[in-house]
């Protein structure tokens, strides 16, 4: 039997116990900071304070799935969310900065609708942190900038966070670089003599944005030699590091140095795969910075351009690239093709109309390319409504991959939270996106008569009479048929 390693007889106090999880969390030691939340929590008062220290253990240890379960436990989520007001709260602040890092924008847009207006400083420094997640840069700049001004010259401390924010945003920005480089001088103003690792970040972020105003090549010199005075850095490092190369690649790209930029961009990655809360959503946003810079394979702007529920900065970079794509989508010959827009599917010649969900993840896995995509992700777009049920949705989750994997032979590898389809077989599968009505109708429509008769329907998807009827239903609602004449001699015709 394994030693216990925290004993209530052993810790003196709630203050030794909580610097003990401090130091496990900073060592990154996952098992002895789960295992000593777990005896927080069974031993002493559960307190808002408390469950915000967990909270933010288990974040920067990369325990995300165990932070989710302690929000949800908290917030008392399930068929019926029983107290409406907890979303207001730091906690179900939390919860919803936890599904904006793994599951895209889809259930975190539903949080925001019903979310009351945050009225702690905490509880809106946390807001805008989602806002950023999910890349709607400019409402997250708005919260930072409201915070600003409510905090006074005396708080140094206070105004860290919203300095470190508004300028790390107005970096992400292509627009107004002024602005970006005020709060980039005024937060190194801030720091003084404090933590040297943010004052380091500050010395980066002003050569950063002095390099859009002009004469890159001379920042460009600046930024590398204040890079190379890193200092040593806690555990949020990684993730840190990773945007230095990003903002490197940038000033490269704007010397010219595509090459450099590209370098850059692959030490950005590398620190994006080992980051302990890994999302393919970051990916996908490397993926965007090197097509800004000219630099992007055709692999990435496939995966770019099919992926599903991109953020938003990423997501209008995705559509012009999709319509790019589907310009010169050329008809599918693998053995499977789906098309979410018009809801059908066909597994080599045979059509089938209304997508199951095993067909649908299958879809989502086969735009997600080589980076596949988180679980959570998948539970948002599978089930987009049900943002209340998360354990009971990823048992229902691990059904439909049993079934893609029994029935249809796919082969899904598991790798940190995310599911990805065999590289083989996803040349087996098509999506069609560029169809807006159903195959039958669109082949109707290149016939010189569109005109036909219910049992067509039947025919082309393997549907009963009854089933015929209330696609035919369906497609009356939505125009894409008329109908000609009654009884039995009734006749539809595409439009």
């Amino acid at each position: 039997m394994p030693k216990k390693r925290f004993r209530k007889s052993s810790i003196q106090d709630t203050a030794s116990l909580l610097r003990q999880l401090e130091k496990h969390c900073q060592e990154r030691n996952r098992s002895e900071l789960k295992e000593g939340i777990r005896f927080l929590f069974r031993e002493f008062p559960s307190t808002p304070r408390l469950l915000h220290r967990a909270f933010d253990w288990y974040w920067r240890s990369g325990l995300q799935k165990e932070a989710l379960q302690l929000a949800y436990g908290e917030l008392e989520l399930g068929e019926k969310l029983k107290n409406p007001l907890a979303l207001g709260n730091t906690t179900g602040l939390w919860f919803m900065l936890l599904l904006a890092s793994q599951s895209g924008t889809l259930w975190v847009e539903k949080w925001l609708k019903v979310l009351p207006k945050p009225k702690t400083s905490r509880d809106l420094i946390l807001l805008g942190r989602v806002l950023s997640l999910i890349q709607n840069y400019d409402p997250a700049i708005g919260v930072f900038e409201t915070e600003l001004e409510k905090v006074s010259a005396s708080t140094r401390e206070r105004r860290n966070d919203p300095y470190m924010m508004l300028t790390h945003l107005y970096a992400r920005l292509q627009g107004p670089t002024q602005k970006g480089l005020a709060y980039a001088h005024e937060w190194k103003a801030v720091l003084k003599d404090s933590d040297p690792f943010l004052k380091w970040q500050a010395d980066l972020l002003v050569p950063f944005f002095e390099a859009r105003l002009g004469n890159p090549e001379k920042h460009l010199e600046e930024f590398v030699r204040t890079q190379a005075l890193q200092p040593n850095a806690d555990l949020k490092a990684p993730r840190i590091l990773r945007q230095i190369w990003i903002w490197r690649a940038e000033i490269e790209f704007l010397c010219g140095k595509k090459d450099d930029a590209r370098v850059s961009l692959n030490h950005a990655e590398t620190l994006t795969l080992s980051l302990p809360e890994y999302s393919p959503l970051r990916v996908t946003d490397l993926y965007c910075e090197r097509h800004r810079f000219g630099i992007s394979t055709p692999e990435e702007q496939e995966i770019l351009a099919h992926y599903p529920d991109l953020p938003l900065a990423q997501s209008l970079i995705a559509k012009k690239l999709r319509d790019s794509v589907l310009r010169e989508e050329s008809p599918p010959s693998s053995d499977w093709e789906i098309s979410l827009s018009s809801d059908e599917f066909r597994i080599k010649k045979d059509w089938f109309y209304g997508i199951p969900l095993e067909i649908r993840l299958l879809a989502h896995l086969k735009a997600a390319g080589k980076l596949g995509i988180h679980r959570n992700h998948l539970l948002a777009l599978l089930w987009p409504d049900q943002w209340m049920l998360l354990p009971q949705l990823d048992e229902r989750l691990n059904k439909l991959i049993k079934r893609l994997r029994v029935t249809h032979k796919f082969t899904i590898q598991a790798e940190r939270e995310c599911l990805i389809l065999d590289s083989e077989q996803r040349g087996l599968v098509s999506l069609t996106n560029s169809r807006q009505k159903p195959f039958l109708l669109e082949n109707l429509l290149r016939r010189e008569d569109s005109s036909f008769v219910w049992e067509l329907v039947g025919k082309t998807y393997s549907l009963g009479p009854t089933q015929s009827r209330e696609v035919l239903r369906k497609w009356l609602e939505k125009g894409w048929i008329t109908r000609e004449g009654g009884g039995r001699t009734t006749r539809y015709r595409a439009v």
